[in-house]
């Protein structure tokens, strides 16, 4: 793998902002490896998942054609990962999913069971999710300059995002996939399983969500390690 003709779009969750990236970018282009981290768009309204694909893939339009395109989506971006293949219309060499939701055709980002019943109690008593503290992410993220500026990142969603389906293109995957855990989240248990019953290259790391901003050098060497077994 020559890692000089690689591209990382590192794909942040509409949850958050590409802060959750930078670091891990940063680290990239120490080792001279291009990196970019696009903003997903501020909702517009419905479609969501369509304004968030269509605003990284606006941002993609210029990497060159000859480049190899590693396109990495944290947490609820894994879901419109196909979505922003389609749209941009470059070639994928690979896909990455961090602690992330697996794409599944037409599938709401929230299904039925209790964690729908959770979330839509919050709603009805007229709040939004995520609604993060300092002190709900202090476990998280320990320092407190990075817990800052997640925090002044952090994107709170309508009801209806939650509920919207979010289509993929016939005949993805189009290129081979890989999964990179952050084990302290029971919540991306199944999926994490899920891709390892797809036969997917596979790493674990033993970090909470945000991991990236906790040891940025560490995720960077898993992401390199995984392209590297991905793409031979």
């Amino acid at each position: 793998m020559e890692t000089n003709r690689l591209t990382f779009v590192l794909v942040h969750s509409p949850l958050v902002g590409p802060f959750t990236w930078r670091p891990v970018a940063a680290a990239l282009s120490r080792r001279g490896i291009t990196a970019l981290t696009p903003r997903v768009a501020s909702d517009s309204g419905a479609p969501y998942w369509e304004w968030h694909a269509r605003s990284v893939a606006e941002q993609m339009r210029d990497i060159d054609a000859e480049r190899e395109i590693v396109l990495v989506g944290h947490s609820g971006a894994g879901a419109f990962l196909p979505a922003i293949r389609q749209l941009s219309g470059h070639p994928v060499a690979a896909y990455v999913f961090v602690d992330a939701g697996l794409p599944s055709d037409g599938t709401p980002r929230l299904g039925p069971g209790p964690s729908r019943e959770r979330m839509q109690t919050i709603y009805e008593r007229g709040g939004r999710f995520p609604s993060w503290t300092d002190d709900d992410l202090k476990d998280a993220v320990p320092d407190g300059d990075m817990r800052r500026q997640l925090l002044a990142d952090v994107r709170p969603q309508p009801w209806e995002f939650w509920l919207e389906p979010i289509p993929v293109f016939k005949g993805w995957p189009d290129a081979p996939c890989a999964y990179l855990r952050f084990g302290k989240n029971p919540s991306y248990d199944q999926p994490a399983e899920q891709a390892q019953r797809l036969g997917w290259q596979f790493m674990e790391l033993q970090g909470d969500h945000f991991h990236m901003l906790v040891e940025p050098e560490l995720v960077t060497d898993a992401l390199l390690t995984l392209t590297r077994r991905t793409l031979g």
